[in-house]
């Protein structure tokens, strides 16, 4: 059930780090650390061809790939010979890790490629009476070489790692060309931005937003907010809901206990397929009056 497989904080990104830093974290023998990976495979949606593997770089990893300075390896995703992804944990802000693999991959012969159509649109949690750009915290670049065969996305934000802490962290999606002959393999160096169907969610009246932050592709986003009002969470959850409605997702369950409220939303997305979306308020530990909200779909 999609109450099971999403909670408020565990975006498929954010649990598969959870799940390798346990995996990490608990000796067990082959056969069970086997069992687990096959758990966390069916709980995460990753194929059972996927490799899991925690706070390691691909041991066959075909191209060097430079960390940040202090870059921890959370764990990687082995999803075939030719495609790997891996998540890091650092210290700079996105804006930093971006500069530092511009730098670091434009002078060993990559190339960047230029987003098109680009986007002015605001979406996900909006700071509604703040002139900054609300997606400033999000960086997104693709970088292509001709020598490797290779295209590379490094997505750089800020996380929930808790509920009282938030952390910026790197994935870097490598794809090779499976093809031996160079000819086979171009760079374009544009590509069309995604078309993210997260709904604008404008903070309500006597609501104020602290930190904001939003990420994805047309599969799946996310949208994070950490909001502060002595509001009730189920009053900002009906301001928001009514957004939503209105942007054209469909309401489902909802359900809410003393920490918060959920409520699951449907929509179809622009090539008519189904997508599944989230939308949840909830108290933040240790600390009044202030809440983080969260929405996503896939």
């Amino acid at each position: 059930m999609y109450w099971v497989r999403f909670s408020p904080f565990l975006t498929l990104v954010s649990a598969i780090v959870l799940a390798l830093t346990t995996l990490a974290a608990v000796p067990t023998c082959k056969l069970e650390s086997t069992a687990l990976q096959k758990l966390l495979q069916r709980w995460l949606g990753v194929f059972a061809a996927e490799q899991l593997i925690p706070g390691q770089l691909p041991p066959q990893l075909p191209v060097h790939l430079p960390l940040p300075e202090k870059a921890e390896v959370v764990g990687s995703i082995v999803k075939s010979s030719n495609n790997f992804q891996i998540i890091l944990d650092v210290v700079q802000s996105p804006e930093q890790v971006q500069a530092f693999y511009e730098q670091k991959l434009l002078q060993t012969g990559w190339q960047k490629q230029k987003h098109l159509e680009l986007s002015t649109q605001q979406i996900g949690f909006i700071n509604s009476s703040s002139t900054v750009d609300n997606s400033s915290t999000n960086q997104d670049s693709t970088f292509c070489s001709l020598s490797h065969k290779a295209k590379l996305n490094i997505q750089a934000s800020y996380l929930f790692v808790s509920t009282t802490e938030i952390s910026p962290q790197v994935h870097l999606n490598l794809e090779v060309s499976p093809s031996k002959s160079s000819s086979d393999f171009q760079c374009s160096l544009s590509q069309s931005s995604p078309k993210i169907q997260l709904p604008p969610l404008n903070t309500p009246s006597r609501v104020g937003i602290k930190a904001n932050f939003t990420a994805g592709s047309e599969q799946s986003a996310y949208s994070y907010g950490v909001l502060y009002t002595e509001l009730e969470p189920q009053l900002v959850n009906a301001d928001y809901a009514a957004q939503i409605e209105k942007f054209g997702w469909q309401r489902g369950d909802t359900k809410h206990n003393d920490m918060g409220i959920w409520s699951t939303w449907t929509f179809k997305d622009h090539f008519g397929q189904p997508k599944q979306g989230l939308l949840s308020i909830t108290k933040l530990a240790g600390v009044s009056n202030q809440y983080a909200a969260y929405i996503e779909y896939r």
